[in-house]
């Protein structure tokens, strides 16, 4: 299915059963957008929390469909990785504990008691299934889908013959439970307490533009989280978070981040040409001068 890059690439997370009231949920978001197409990404973590012991009883799925399709190569499910307490550390950026046998952890943020780290599938048609199994009170789900930059279009604004260091404007458009775009049932769609995203970019990519404030960003120098994203660049990264939260009762029913950022580059092979080019309109420029002299010391008796 191809994506239109200016549109909003529409993610759809509902529930197969009416049990959204009775849940507590929070989405993790991260894009990562390197120069290198092989290491980019987006991936999703939900935290799914029971609000009464008495709804243990019951098991349910919630289902995530996205608006292109996936290769099975292009999804890891997350669930090992956060089998180690340094990787934990860095997702939730605080000090986690996990337990010996390492399937549960907890968080201080959340006091929750112990979350189960839970395995996400993914089927035949694209969408993604994450299970929360009977006397599971709290869970988490976290998975990957890898090179996206094809789901995203760079536009050149400079010609490489003029200008040896190409512009590029990337558009990143992203949408959760749309209600113009969301055909589902309304009370099964999920609803979130917190959406934590964070955008991921090449140092040399500026945001110029942002549909929500930015509440921080740093420069990433961590070999760990190079391990984690599976990347040896050296290049620096910047991180971008963008965070939303709902006190007491309310909760937010549908999420859209809009971002456009600019990005120089070059090559080598562009600078060579780009030197070529300059060098060759001055051998040109000065043959029409020496011609030109010639024809006015010719005729004109006109001596330089």
């Amino acid at each position: 299915m191809k994506i239109n890059p200016y549109c909003t690439q529409a993610i759809f997370i509902n529930l197969d059963s009416d049990i959204a009231d009775k849940i507590e949920a929070v989405l993790h978001l991260n894009i990562f957008l390197p120069n290198d197409r092989e290491y980019s990404y987006i991936e999703i973590g939900i935290l799914i929390s029971r609000k009464e012991y008495n709804n243990l009883d019951r098991n349910f799925n919630i289902e995530i469909m996205f608006p292109f399709d996936i290769l099975k190569d292009e999804f890891i499910d997350i669930k090992d990785k956060l089998r180690d307490g340094k990787t934990l550390n860095m997702i939730f950026n605080e000090e986690t504990h996990l337990d010996k046998n390492k399937l549960n952890f907890r968080l201080r943020e959340y006091k929750l008691g112990d979350i189960k780290l839970c395995k996400t599938t993914i089927n035949s048609d694209s969408s993604i299934t994450m299970s929360v199994e009977e006397k599971q009170k709290n869970s988490y789900f976290r998975f990957r889908i890898k090179n996206i930059r094809d789901k995203i279009t760079d536009t050149v604004l400079s010609d490489t013959k003029v200008n040896p260091f190409i512009k590029m404007i990337k558009t990143i458009g992203i949408s959760i439970n749309l209600d113009r775009q969301f055909t589902k049932q309304s009370d099964k769609r999920i609803k979130f307490k917190e959406i934590n995203t964070f955008v991921i970019l090449d140092s040399t990519t500026e945001l110029i533009e942002k549909s929500r404030p930015i509440k921080s960003f740093r420069v990433l120098e961590d070999n760990l989280w190079n391990q984690y994203i599976g990347s040896d660049a050296n290049q620096k990264m910047t991180v971008y978070q963008f965070k939303d939260k709902i006190l007491g009762d309310g909760t937010i029913d549908n999420y859209q981040l809009f971002l456009k950022s600019l990005h120089h580059k070059s090559s080598k092979f562009e600078k060579y040409k780009f030197l070529s080019f300059v060098i060759f309109v001055a051998i040109i420029s000065n043959a029409i001068y020496n011609a030109i002299c010639c024809l006015l010391k010719r005729f004109f008796n006109v001596t330089f």
